[in-house]
């Protein structure tokens, strides 16, 4: 995997800590407001990732906490793919306004809810075996 893949899979995850910790928090207003502050805050970073391929808060953070930084790599991929399987739905159900097909994306979203619970369970297990277990060289940019 490329160095800048992982770049974007470590925004991801750092996007996910976040918005995870904005969503267990009491909600009000001025939570919302970070929230979709933290949202366009995470699409300005990504985009910013994809078009320069450096982001020096995202390098320094991988400097500072080479473990952490591996965890949050590999959860990396679950708002990305969240995103994507919910627009995808969604663009589904307004092409076709048809409540068979509805009750399909509906089950379907279920379906997606828990792969998303499984990868958020099996991603830190598979990072732990890359931090404890798997010899990394100390070229690797999160060593």
């Amino acid at each position: 995997m490329t160095s800048h893949i992982k770049d974007i899979l470590l925004l991801g995850g750092v996007s996910t800590l976040i918005s995870s910790a904005l969503a267990y928090m009491p909600q009000n207003d001025i939570i919302s407001t970070l929230d979709y502050l933290w949202f366009i805050t995470f699409i300005i970073c990504l985009i910013k990732l994809i078009w320069t391929k450096n982001l020096q808060p995202l390098n320094n953070f991988k400097q500072r906490f080479p473990r952490f930084s591996v965890y949050l790599t590999y959860i990396g991929w679950l708002p990305y793919i969240t995103t994507l399987c919910s627009a995808i739905l969604v663009g589904i159900d307004m092409l076709t306004q048809d409540d068979n097909i509805r009750i399909i994306l509906i089950n379907t979203q279920t379906i997606l809810e828990y792969v998303y619970v499984i990868g958020f369970i099996i991603s830190p297990i598979a990072a732990t075996y890359q931090v404890f277990f798997k010899k990394l060289n100390k070229t690797s940019p999160h060593f």
